[in-house]
């Protein structure tokens, strides 16, 4: 099982990659975060895999906020640019 989370400023970004994600029984989508500080506060507590967040972001952006991840056991952070 691969553990996901969610990060974006725009709920129905985040919404919809959930539903999305959740028709695959290999993914579980374990937090929606909608700034970069609400991230890190997940991290600790969902443990996830890999992380979906988007570049540009209100608090901490995926650049700042990868300075705080980078020694947690995360396999991967993918960008969405647009």
């Amino acid at each position: 099982m691969i553990k996901v989370l969610i990060a974006d400023d725009q709920e129905l970004i985040r919404e919809s990659l959930k539903i999305i994600l959740d028709v695959n029984s290999d993914i579980k989508v374990v937090g929606l975060a909608e700034d970069g500080r609400k991230v890190l506060d997940l991290l600790n507590k969902t443990l996830p895999d890999i992380i979906l967040m988007d570049i540009r972001m209100p608090e901490l952006d995926k650049l700042e906020s990868d300075f705080d991840c980078i020694y947690l056991p995360i396999r991967d952070t993918l960008q969405a640019y647009y």
